[in-house]
């Protein structure tokens, strides 16, 4: 299992009051989640909400804003160029012009994003054999 938290704030819907709120994705056995966990500090009001990804933009933006972002490049034994622009069009999606795009970024300067996101390119990144070079600032 991998994962990673974030906090945020958000308002109560019962009372208006500030709520406290715990952003989490993870990868559970392949399976790719967030969750949403918030409290209010006034009424006690607590709302949960969550699912499969996609991750909503929200959640990302509260994780990466609690944590360094992870890291992830094309290391100097890559493998093929090919078998790299067909993993990032596996990965993203998109036309070819943008897997190329993606592909130059990341033999460059590489990609950031949540631990849960950096994982899974990793992951997607071994199994074409292209080799890559992962960093993760910050441990939960």
């Amino acid at each position: 299992m991998i994962f990673q938290t974030g906090t945020m704030e958000s308002t109560c819907d019962k009372c208006g009051a500030p709520m406290n709120c715990a952003a989490t994705e993870a990868l559970i056995y392949g399976r790719h989640r967030w969750d949403l966990e918030c409290t209010c500090r006034s009424c006690g009001n607590a709302q949960h909400t969550g699912g499969p990804a996609p991750v909503p933009q929200y959640v990302r933006d509260a994780i990466l804003s609690s944590n360094t972002p992870s890291r992830i490049s094309v290391s100097s034994e890559g493998g093929s160029g090919a078998a790299l622009l067909k993993a990032l069009r596996s990965i993203n999606g998109g036309s070819i012009a943008e897997a190329k795009a993606a592909a130059e970024e990341m033999r460059e300067v590489g990609r950031e994003g949540t631990k849960v996101e950096i994982a899974m390119i990793k992951e997607a990144l071994d199994a074409a054999g292209v080799g890559t070079l992962v960093s993760h600032p910050s441990e939960d």
